[in-house]
């Protein structure tokens, strides 16, 4: 009897410990349309508050739990080049270059089209050997769910603001037939995000200005702007909880929408 009760509870605990979910599985889980469901506990980050990096997930269990949402608007080869984007992306703009040692022609091409080649070097100089962070490539992924899905298709939600990352000037595919993204293009959205167009800031552009603090980046980014670094909820032009937003989606989390920020104000194109 002793025997058989051993054996018993060697199987409750085997049971037990293959339903304990994983971290991600703990995250998220799907529902019957394909999209991930919040099963943690996002917070609701206000005032100059933002998750320590520690907090956040790994960019490849980010990629990992986003990809799912991804693939329901590309194709699995479009999906991959976003991701090849972002790492090429957090690259150039985590290394410390000069300008002897040039991004390839293909960024200074679409550059030339932007800001022309008098701007260029400068531009370059300066963006390139300020690193927007190790980390960045996390960054770029969040921001990116946060303003289109990772839709390479998206159309400019405001009106003014195109491509995978909502920026003003950006390249887009809005126009093209399911896989049929151009992988250039794609790159140069999220590179449009990360390093600007000749009509708006990106990423790199804000974490410079705002002292390489993250959570005024992320307001400098959806807004153009920071009208008070101890509120990031407080907007001229944008969403009030975008910065918040963007710190549940590095946790893992699908936004909390219940904190109260209020609504969008329409913006210029930033």
């Amino acid at each position: 009897m002793a025997s058989l009760s051993l054996l018993s509870l060697s199987l409750l605990v085997l049971n037990l410990a293959a339903a304990v979910p994983t971290k991600i599985q703990d995250r998220y889980y799907p529902q019957s349309d394909g999209n991930p469901l919040q099963v943690g506990v996002a917070l609701c980050y206000t005032g100059s508050q933002f998750p320590s990096i520690d907090q956040w997930l790994s960019f490849n269990e980010l990629f990992e739990l986003n990809k799912q949402i991804m693939l329901m608007f590309n194709s699995q080869e479009e999906v991959s080049v976003i991701r090849r984007s972002i790492e090429e992306a957090a690259e150039a703009s985590g290394l410390d270059r000069y300008l002897s040692n040039f991004p390839d022609p293909s960024y200074i091409s679409w550059r030339q089209q932007h800001r022309g080649p008098s701007t260029l070097r400068n531009k370059w100089k300066i963006e390139l050997t300020t690193p927007l962070s190790l980390n960045n490539s996390r960054i770029i992924l969040a921001v990116m769910m946060q303003e289109s899905n990772g839709n390479v298709r998206t159309s400019a939600g405001d009106g003014v603001t195109p491509g995978i990352m909502q920026a003003l000037g950006s390249p887009d595919c809005s126009g093209s037939a399911w896989g049929k993204c151009d992988p250039s293009t794609i790159r140069n959205m999220v590179m449009a995000g990360v390093f600007g167009t000749g009509r708006t800031e990106g990423l790199a552009a804000c974490f410079k200005r705002y002292g390489h603090a993250y959570g005024p980046m992320l307001r400098c980014y959806n807004s153009g702007s920071v009208p008070d670094l101890s509120d990031l909820s407080k907007v001229k032009y944008g969403t009030p909880g975008y910065v918040s937003f963007v710190a549940n989606r590095l946790e893992g989390f699908q936004p909390r929408r219940d904190c109260g920020f209020g609504a969008g104000i329409p913006s210029l194109g930033y």
